[in-house]
């Protein structure tokens, strides 16, 4: 057995490693096993995909395939999950590294909605709140039009930075 392949265990009484197992002796009288390694990508195992039933069972290839394919996107989403927490950690430096800089600021997104405050902004308006369209809670008084204004902002990944002139 290599720890980084597949594992199938198509009758567990029959099998001289699992016979005497207590999940196959008692209860959930595991019979049949199927699990695939998952392997990050230093080569470390993290855990197996697997599936189990009370009978014996033999796979076809279409299946060992899709267990493979499902324990990829189970990798997959391990590091979507891991990404999406050194984002949040990154937002969150950023935000504060702003708010020493200028606790005067709007941090929208794309579609004009505000996704963060200044620390003082939020104190001096209690009524502006994160979700709210920028538009429906300031008027734009400019020469230029606040769709050119935005457009151009969303050159720079939709995020528009304000500060008070007192800031």
């Amino acid at each position: 057995s290599h720890p980084d392949q597949m594992m199938i265990v198509k009758d567990a009484r029959a099998d001289k490693r699992f016979y005497d197992n207590p999940l196959v002796t008692e209860h959930p009288d595991v019979i049949f096993y199927a699990g695939v390694p998952l392997i990050d990508e230093n080569g470390f195992a993290l855990g197996a995909l697997c599936t189990m039933d009370r009978q014996p069972r033999e796979l076809n290839q279409e299946q060992i395939e899709a267990l493979h394919m499902l324990s990829n996107q189970v990798l997959h989403l391990f590091y979507a999950r891991k990404k999406n927490r050194e984002l949040k950690h990154a937002k969150n430096f950023l935000i504060e590294c702003i708010n020493q800089v200028s606790p005067y600021f709007l941090l929208l997104n794309a579609k004009n909605e505000i996704i963060e405050l200044g620390n003082n902004f939020s104190k001096i308006n209690k009524d502006v709140k994160p979700g709210a369209s920028f538009f429906d809670l300031f008027f734009w008084n400019s020469p230029f039009s606040s769709e050119s204004f935005l457009k151009e902002a969303n050159n720079y990944n939709g995020l528009l930075f304000f500060t008070s002139k007192n800031g």
